[in-house]
């Protein structure tokens, strides 16, 4: 009769079996129950009144409390704004320009940043593999150049690739995508 009710949830009842009846209180299909963007209190209540089809018409009122709980949601890799690039003939450590990688997790657990596969996987690695989330809210990690790596643009001349996952605290594990990484030419 009042609460987070009718938007909700629907309720189901059966008679046939007298002299009680039984209710299921169902979630609507589209209704997003997510733990996240709840109130602080991570329930949602409503009563429900119960009656009688006899004389007078009796009834009783019954409170119900549905407690929300928690699970561990996948982490999402961004889309990046461009595509990554470093020139040729750069040091060891030289930062990829393009970046950061960037990603986020509802559940706000640490990610771990992993290049998993691509062309350019034995070149470069992550300045923080493993990142706290930031102050604009999101989790980010620059590439980097490996030591001993020499790029050159006449040799490489095809883009060279990253494939990267994220993996939170509890395991879960990101899509794989792929970041193109230009070879400029200095000469």
């Amino acid at each position: 009769v009042d609460g987070d009710w009718s938007n909700n949830f629907r309720l189901e009842h059966d008679c046939t079996s007298q002299p009680y009846c039984t209710a299921r209180i169902f979630r609507r299909g589209d209704v997003d129950l997510d733990y996240e963007t709840l109130s602080s209190s991570k329930r949602v209540s409503f009563t429900v009144r119960v009656e009688d089809n006899g004389p007078g018409t009796k009834f009783n009122l019954c409170a119900v409390d549905i407690v929300v709980v928690n699970f561990n949601e996948v982490p999402l890799l961004i889309e990046d704004k461009g595509v990554l690039s470093i020139d040729e003939n750069s040091l060891p450590g030289s930062m990829v320009q393009g970046g950061p990688i960037t990603a986020s997790d509802v559940d706000d657990n640490s990610l771990t940043f992993i290049i998993v596969g691509g062309s350019g996987a034995n070149s470069f690695y992550f300045a923080n593999s493993y990142t706290y989330k930031g102050q604009a809210g999101y989790f980010t990690t620059d590439v980097l150049l490996k030591p001993g790596v020499e790029l050159n643009f006449e040799s490489n001349a095809a883009a060279l690739t990253l494939d990267i996952f994220c993996k939170d605290e509890e395991g879960l594990v990101s899509a794989t995508k792929t970041y193109p990484n230009l070879l400029g030419s200095i000469n």
